[in-house]
């Protein structure tokens, strides 16, 4: 498979065999999609609430009615806006959160 054959206005490739010369497969209309923008899934901010609620409600059973978003993300190891974010949906979703 050293040979290979590319004609590209038509989108078709050509596999020739090396030994007999003759052609063994194609493949019609080959294009590249173009590359995504990398986001956050939906999964990862599912975990991120999951951790942060965990966490929070760990706390308040040892007794504890204070807590800020920097012991939670120190605890955590996550970045202060990912817990100020996702203190804020958890927000809108019932989590009380005091002002």
């Amino acid at each position: 498979m050293t040979d290979i054959a590319r004609q590209t206005a038509t989108a078709q490739q050509f596999f020739i065999n090396p030994a007999s010369g003759s052609t063994f497969g194609f493949a019609t209309g080959v294009t590249v999609a173009p590359a995504r923008a990398p986001r956050q899934s939906a999964n990862v901010d599912k975990v991120l609430e999951a951790a942060v609620y965990n966490y929070i409600r760990a706390v308040r059973a040892l007794g504890r009615t204070t807590l800020n978003t920097r012991e939670i993300a120190d605890a955590l190891k996550l970045s202060l806006a990912d817990v100020d974010g996702t203190v804020k949906r958890l927000e809108a979703k019932g989590v009380k959160i005091a002002a």
